[in-house]
Order: structure tokens, then sequence, then C-alpha cells
């Protein structure tokens, strides 16, 4: 059985961390600030070491295109895209704030050290799972921990801490993370970001990943709802693309040939701070983060 929240916070406490109980006078920036100046194991420094780097440019499809024709000699298809049409797939993440949308102030304000918790589907077959992900930045690296969960599963473990092993042998420390944070942070449910996905890769040590998304499309999602399909998506833009560059270790020269000859500029592009704005002025969100 996964260790419930009460437990994980008395360890912490037995173990010297500093534990920031969210009441509703109290936003979550301390509770922010005091996991990033908890002290690091080895396992989580090793974690850092080895984490992304990712880039983010926003493009047109012609640019779109010249970018595909320069990686072909260095990058294949990736696995889930290999066997689909376009060779792309659809990606929905549930994502998850505090009420007074900690995660996305932090995202905005540019904070070095931060974190996104969500909840990632790639399709609606309810024998296929879903993956509850903490992504964090620290400074520019990026550390992504994720864990697999059946649909029928979710809503006990959000709501009860618990989650059966039936069907996987699951990661615990993420989940317990996942739920910490949750619990801390106050965070729930708060909106759905669905775009369709094109993505090569390598298979070197670096592991350089090249992803292409289109058609992204929000909803408000207060509920836990972690459908791919339905009407009620809003598409943000549908001739744009959202090109993301990730590596592990080095930056690539060949990478770094395409962008001075392509000319890419590269952007600080959030998908989720972009949706919760828009939600925002349509009156799903409050409070809004923008006045």
């Amino acid at each position: 059985m996964l260790m419930d929240i009460q437990k994980q916070v008395l360890k912490r406490q037995k173990a010297g961390q500093k534990i920031v109980p969210v009441h509703p006078g109290n936003s979550g920036t301390a509770f922010l600030k005091s996991l990033i100046h908890q002290p690091q194991s080895d396992s989580q420094l090793a974690e850092v070491i080895s984490g992304r780097y990712e880039l983010k440019y926003y493009i047109d499809e012609s640019k779109a295109e010249a970018v595909k024709q320069f990686i072909k000699p260095y990058l294949h298809i990736d696995r889930y895209g290999k066997d689909k049409p376009g060779n792309s797939y659809p990606i929905a993440s549930l994502y998850f704030d505090s009420p007074t949308l900690e995660f996305c102030r932090q995202n905005m304000q540019g904070h070095k050290n931060r974190f996104k918790l969500r909840i990632r589907s790639y399709n609606d077959d309810p024998g296929y799972p879903c993956y509850v992900e903490i992504k964090r930045r620290i400074n520019s690296i990026v550390v992504k921990t994720r864990a697999p969960v059946l649909r029928q599963d979710l809503k006990n473990l959000i709501e009860n801490s618990y989650i059966p092993h039936e069907k996987f042998s699951t990661d615990e420390k993420t989940l317990g993370q996942f739920l910490f944070y949750a619990k801390n942070m106050n965070a729930r449910p708060l909106i759905s970001i669905w775009y369709i996905r094109q993505a090569f890769e390598d298979d070197s040590e670096n592991r350089v990943r090249i992803t292409f998304d289109r058609k992204l499309s929000y909803r408000a999602n207060q509920a836990l709802d972690t459908g791919i399909e339905g009407k009620d998506w809003r598409m943000h833009f549908s001739n744009k693309v959202v090109l993301e560059i990730k590596f592990t270790g080095r930056y690539p020269a060949w990478i770094n040939a395409m962008v001075k000859t392509l000319n890419l500029c590269c952007q600080s592009f959030s998908k989720y701070v972009i949706s919760v704005e828009k939600c925002c002025s349509l009156g799903f969100c409050a409070p809004s983060v923008w006045g």
C-alpha cells in the first residue's frame, strides 16, 4: 500500500526537512521555496545531473518542414508514431494547480526552480495507463518522473492516497511525491491541454529528441477527466507549430548548425501558461493571475 500523506510528513519531519502546511491564507510560495532548499540525497543529485535540456521554438509550417528535412540524417521517427497516420499521435495532459494558481505564477515569474503536476494520457483505452508526472525545472535542467496508473484507479489514488497493484509494479516514490506536493499546495485538477505530436529521436547516449506539436487546444477541467476525445476542446491556433529540442549532456553541433542555418529563435513558451490565460479571459479560472 502507498504510504499515506500523514506518514510522509512525519517521516520528513523526523529527517529534519522543513514542512510548510498549506492553509487558506498560505499561497504555497513558502512550501515551494522549502522544496528548493531541502537537502539533496545522492539519488536526487544523480537525477539532476542526468536531467534534460529543453529548447522551445514557435514556428510556422514552412519552417517546421525545413527542420524535418534537416534532421533526417540524424534522427528517426519515435516508436510511438512509427505505425500511426502521419507518424503522429495525440497527447492530453491534465494539469493541477493551487487555488491561487501558484504553479502558473512561478512559471510566469521565471523562477529557476519550479515544478508542475500533471496526468498524461495517450488514448481513451481503459486498459491503457495514464501517467502521473512531476516535471521539475532546476535552473536550465528539466527532470521528469512518471508512474503508470489505470484510469479506474486514479480517483482512489488522488482522493485516498492509495493505488492497487494488480496491474502495475509502479513507482511508489513518484506517486508519493506527487501526492505530497499536491497536498501541501492544495493542488487540484484545473485545465487539460491537448495536441498532436510528431517526434523524432536518436539512439545515442545524448538521447536527442525533437518534437513538433500541432493543433494545441485546451479546456477547463476541474474533474479528474483524462479523456482524449470530446468536442469541448478550444484550439489556440491551427497554423503554428511548437518545436521542442531535447537532449541530455552536450548541445549537439549539428543542432547548433541547424538553428543558425534556419534562423530559429529560442522562446520561453509554456503551453500551460497560455492555456490558463485563455481560460481566465473566458471566466473559467479564478483568480486570474493577470490582475
